[in-house]
């Protein structure tokens, strides 16, 4: 008897836990939403930046109130400094695409042009030395050799 009392306080004691973590994970999840509309409106307005600081967000946004109920630390998922850096981290990898991009761009339009033998690739510039540029033909020293592989590495 004693027992079956025990256990049905224990059970009780249970349900009352998985509901109370239940409550803390929505409460979790809602918070992040709510943050991660902050971080939506800021970066469509342009707010957020490659290599943008916690520090330079936080003063700006302090008085949000999205910002204020997104802070709630997160025992479970991320919490609004990590989900801060993701976007930061997701800015900057966009605007390194963007600019290899414009660097492609860029030394194809030279390349059209007859651009500087810098910007051309190795291949181009083999072929330029010892093909079609009326040279003798002749490979040149190892030194020049060696002289051209360092320019194409910088």
């Amino acid at each position: 008897m004693f027992e079956s009392y025990i256990r049905e306080l224990e059970d009780e004691h249970d349900d009352k836990n998985r509901l109370k973590g239940k409550l803390e994970r929505r409460l979790g999840r809602k918070t992040r939403e709510n943050f991660e509309k902050l971080l939506n409106e800021v970066e469509e307005e342009g707010g957020i930046l490659p290599f943008m600081k916690w520090k330079e967000f936080v003063e700006v946004w302090k008085d949000h109130e999205l910002f204020k109920n997104g802070l709630v630390p997160a025992d479970e998922g991320s919490d609004g400094l990590h989900l801060f850096w993701d976007r930061v981290d997701k800015i900057e990898q966009l605007a390194s695409k963007q600019q290899q991009q414009q660097q492609q761009m860029t030394n194809i339009s030279n390349n059209k042009r007859g651009g500087s033998v810098e910007s051309s690739s190795r291949d181009d510039y083999s072929s330029r030395r010892h093909g079609s540029s009326g040279w003798n033909g002749s490979r040149g020293s190892s030194r020049d050799r060696d002289r051209d592989r360092e320019r194409d590495r910088e």
